[in-house]
């Protein structure tokens, strides 16, 4: 099965994104394939797991990626990002991050955002393998993909914690309680402490999440959130410091 190239299918997802997109122009040449295609690959199982508007579909999906890991293993993949990767080594892993992502999907709202963390961990730790990354970085990287995820009104509750449900008084089809909790959710990812790693992309990736998490912190809404010129430097810095280090 002929595949179309890799760049051609990620090039919508780094126009829709230009945040994404410099941070490529970061990564050292021997991270960029692999930490991009691990950067699509979440943002398409996010849009999965939490941007579907029937909890069916979205098992119908990861159905087809359960299939998916299978026919990487035997070097048959039909999906174009297996080829930002070695499918065969890395088929294992992609298995496990499709078992995750259906836990999560099965799953009951978590008690806060660190419990939420905690229980995106083997996910995450499974997109670090594929990125070659830190488990840490991906866990944050991760929390801030689901916050800009459309919510589907079917999986809202896989996103928000139960404490930001309950203090805003969130229900379905109540779009001004989810945006308030929304707000604090991003304050709340806000307060952590941005993981220090090694890698450049990875480095410029999460300081232009910050910058994003600042501005919806502000309760800008998602639609309105520019990349700034600011966010543009800071991240270049960071990915000075990862080369200075």
């Amino acid at each position: 099965m002929t595949l179309p190239p890799l760049d051609a299918y990620t090039a919508d997802t780094l126009e829709r994104e230009p945040a994404l997109a410099l941070a490529m122009r970061f990564a050292a040449p021997d991270e960029r394939t692999s930490l991009l295609g691990t950067a699509v690959l979440m943002r398409e199982l996010l849009q999965i797991a939490i941007g579907s508007s029937d909890g069916r579909v979205a098992e119908a999906k990861l159905g087809w990626w359960h299939e998916e890991a299978q026919r990487w293993a035997t070097g048959a993949p039909r999906h174009p990002l297996a080829q930002a990767f070695d499918a065969i080594e890395v088929a294992p892993t992609l298995g496990v991050l499709i078992g995750e992502v259906s836990r999560w999907l099965d799953g009951s709202s978590s008690a806060n955002a660190a419990a939420l963390s905690d229980r995106l961990a083997p996910a995450a730790n499974a997109l670090a393998d594929l990125a070659r990354s830190s488990g840490v970085a991906w866990r944050y990287l991760l929390l801030v993909g689901a916050l800009r995820q459309p919510v589907g009104e079917a999986l809202l509750f896989n996103v928000l914690p139960l404490d930001l449900i309950a203090r805003h008084g969130v229900r379905r089809g109540d779009t001004s309680s989810r945006q308030k909790a929304m707000v604090d959710f991003a304050n709340a990812l806000s307060a952590w402490p941005t993981p220090s790693v090694p890698s450049r992309g990875t480095r410029a990736l999460l300081s232009f999440e910050r910058g994003y998490l600042s501005q919806r912190a502000a309760g800008v809404a998602d639609e309105n959130i520019r990349l700034r010129r600011r966010d543009v430097l800071r991240a270049w810095w960071s990915a000075v410091g990862a080369v200075s280090r």
